[in-house]
């Protein structure tokens, strides 16, 4: 079994490796989870089985529009569901929508992005359209605020190791 292949470590048979489990995802069915973020990093279909959506609305809220933001087709019914899935109809135009709503950068440079900014001081690009109504040029000062100059990391007491790594990147940065 696929599951079994993914289990995770602790052997209760409870715990299954998310991450592995969901590039192995040709369609992810869910309600109201969280690892839709995750997922709509892949670009693939999902489904969304809401059927007890209005209660969910009235005892815990949505945050926005649950039909309009969901990155997939909302189903309410089992027959729906079914339905979306053998006319493979899964509303996949709504994922990019979400993806640039909910996600600056799609890449594999966020430790660069970091270093840019919290060690070298570097100011991060503006973002166009950014969604959190923070504006990237006001993040250096927040930046500013969690780094220290090298002299105050060694008194610190910080490895070695890292301090001769941030040194040799204020080096690079400055040539």
């Amino acid at each position: 079994m696929l599951v079994e292949k993914y289990r995770a470590e602790r052997g209760d048979g409870q715990d299954v490796y998310k991450r592995q489990l969901l590039h192995v995802t040709d369609l992810l069915i869910t309600d109201y989870s969280s690892i839709i973020y995750e997922f709509a990093l892949l670009n693939r279909p999902m489904l969304f089985f809401a059927y007890d959506k209005d209660i969910y609305s009235a005892t815990r809220g949505f945050h926005r529009n649950y039909d309009q933001t969901a990155p997939g087709k909302v189903c309410v019914t089992f027959d729906e569901v079914t339905r979306a899935i053998c006319d493979e109809d899964f509303d996949t135009w709504k994922i990019e929508s979400f993806r640039a709503h909910n996600f600056d950068n799609i890449d594999t440079k966020s430790a660069d992005r970091v270093i840019d900014w919290l060690i070298l001081r570097r100011t991060p690009p503006e973002q166009p359209g950014s969604s959190d109504g923070v504006a990237a040029s006001a993040l250096p000062a927040v930046a500013t605020s969690l780094t220290m100059p090298v002299a105050q990391i060694h008194e610190a007491s910080i490895p070695a190791q890292l301090m001769t790594t941030s040194s040799a990147i204020e080096d690079k940065a400055s040539r």
